[in-house]
């Protein structure tokens, strides 16, 4: 199973004064590029969804898309705007301020979708269910642009409306804990 990656880069920063987060450093490095260490050896193909330094993110030599929206309609506008670019089986969904993923999320995640039949796989942690960490088949990931035109803009719930299986990651600590306020920063 191939699995495309869409690195979701687009959103307002407004707890970070409006920052475009995937460009905030994060012990010496900007998000972004942490969470493509992350993803690069698990995945076949990275896209990355944004709204604003488009040229900045190209540079990375990866395709961008933008969801062409000036309100920040959130991460399934990303989602819709950059699925149609994927060609592998499956999706992999990643918000760009999660620096410390799992290096085996993409095969959990793939194994779990094989095993069971389903449509998505949602990793799970102690802190509840990571939907912008999931994998999605890729004929299933365009119920997003659906979604998108039926104006249902929260992530869980258009993947509610897939058949999805959790996969527990408890045992990885924080792994998903994403960058949110200044503070999340001087963290590991």
């Amino acid at each position: 199973m191939k699995i495309s990656a869409i690195i979701l880069a687009g959103g307002r920063g407004t707890r970070l004064a409006g920052r475009d987060k995937g460009w905030i450093h994060h012990q010496g490095t900007p998000l972004i590029k942490r969470v493509l260490e992350r993803l690069q050896p698990q995945v076949d193909e990275i896209i990355i969804s944004c709204n604003r330094n488009q040229t900045r993110y190209r540079r990375l030599g990866f395709p961008v898309v933008t969801d062409c929206s000036d309100d920040f309609p959130g991460p399934l506008a990303g989602i819709a705007a950059a699925v149609h670019l994927c060609r592998g089986d499956a999706v992999l969904l990643s918000p760009c301020d999660t620096p410390r993923l799992p290096a085996d999320l993409a095969a959990r995640l793939q194994q779990a979708l094989l095993r069971s039949g389903v449509d998505g796989a949602i990793p799970r942690d102690s802190f509840g269910l990571q939907y912008l960490s999931s994998l999605v088949r890729h004929e299933a990931s365009y119920g997003a642009v659906k979604a998108l035109e039926n104006r249902r803009l929260a992530v869980r719930d258009w993947l509610a409306t897939l058949d999805c299986i959790e996969v527990d990651f408890t045992s990885a600590g924080d792994s998903f804990s994403n960058i949110n306020r200044p503070e999340d920063l001087t963290g590991k």
